[in-house]
């Protein structure tokens, strides 16, 4: 039977990570802030933006 809630592992520079430690809620999950950080950007660029950005990573 598969994994009901599948991860995924991300590699990050040790400052990207302090920033994201010094930022996120004491006890929040990493996926739960990066979760809210995806929102506020697209609440500010839109979903469009953020889509043709994901693309253009790819």
């Amino acid at each position: 039977m598969g994994e009901m809630n599948p991860r995924s592992t991300i590699g990050l520079r040790k400052s990207t990570k302090a920033k994201l430690d010094k930022s996120r809620a004491p006890g929040q999950c990493y996926d739960g802030f990066l979760c809210q950080l995806v929102d506020m950007w697209e609440e500010v660029n839109g979903e469009r933006h953020l889509n043709r950005t994901i693309k253009n990573l790819e």
